[in-house]
């Protein structure tokens, strides 16, 4: 299992990815070895909300109540979520390259 944490300053993007192996016998001298992972995205806001005077000079700010959203998806699956923020939404799809797997793959090869 990777943890992977970036905070850009504004929101904090997490990772988490776990890798799940299968070995099948192929017959008596070879064994088939595939992976599949599984990945968590996951996005938590923490936005502030800001008091101006009548000059439009902010006076004082508070924040706002943290909110996260999360997308789960693995390998051949996608996963999408709506994000919102500051009163604007946009829909994430994730996908899996393979990139991943296809290393993982590599290093059994070895």
């Amino acid at each position: 299992m990777f943890l992977v944490g970036v905070e850009l300053g504004f929101p904090l993007v997490g990772y988490l990815i776990s890798p799940r192996f299968y070995l099948e016998p192929n017959d008596e001298q070879t064994t088939l070895v595939s992976v599949n992972s599984r990945y968590v995205f996951t996005v938590k806001r923490g936005e502030k909300v800001e008091f101006k005077n009548r000059l439009g000079h902010v006076v004082s700010s508070q924040p706002r109540v943290p909110s996260s959203s999360r997308i789960t998806f693995s390998t051949l699956v996608r996963g999408s979520a709506n994000i919102e923020s500051s009163g604007q939404s946009a829909t994430i799809t994730c996908a899996s390259t393979g990139a991943l797997e296809s290393k993982i793959l590599a290093m059994a090869g070895r």
